[in-house]
């Protein structure tokens, strides 16, 4: 816990948010009230300095994202709505 000490006041706030869980970067930027662009670049900065790890999502094209119709996959839909009631 000593490397975090020397961290900014947002970042520390960036790793609280995200310990324990996945937190998108526009989930932070909400929580943390800062611009999205601030954030990525803070994400960006813990992940280089081995804080965190970044966890890249599936796309609209990946097949984790639809379900065997074809559809949007339920689970994509309750993160979306889970990424807005966060907002």
């Amino acid at each position: 816990m000593e490397a975090v000490r020397g961290l900014t006041p947002e970042k520390r706030t960036i790793l609280q948010l995200s310990t324990g869980q996945y937190q998108s970067v526009a989930e932070l930027s909400a929580h943390t009230r800062l611009p999205l662009g601030v954030v990525r670049v803070l994400v960006t900065d813990l992940a280089t300095e081995n804080h965190l790890i970044i966890h890249t999502g599936g796309t609209a094209d990946d097949t984790s994202t639809h379900d065997a119709d074809g559809g949007i996959s339920l689970s994509l839909l309750e993160s979306v709505l889970d990424g807005i009631a966060a907002l």
